[in-house]
């Protein structure tokens, strides 16, 4: 999770990464995720103003929230 300065605001596991958004709720800009970005990431990004979320793949697109994967960012 990072920052509008993109500093590092945490580092957790991809089994809380949805739990810990919606804890947190502000402050964060961007996630960045070791794994696949489904539709249920996205949307809990898209619900706490998250403006990127990049993965190593995406299952699914963001409607308010840029998804990037690895691909695109090669």
């Amino acid at each position: 999770m990072l920052d509008q300065n993109l500093k590092i605001l945490g580092k957790v596991p991809g089994s809380e990464l949805t739990g810990t958004v919606k804890a947190l709720k502000t402050g964060m800009h961007a996630v960045v995720y070791d794994g696949q970005i489904d539709a249920d990431l996205i949307r809990t990004c898209e619900e706490n103003n998250i403006s990127y979320v990049a993965g190593m793949s995406a299952s699914a697109k963001g409607n308010r929230a840029k998804v990037l994967t690895a691909e695109e960012l090669l």
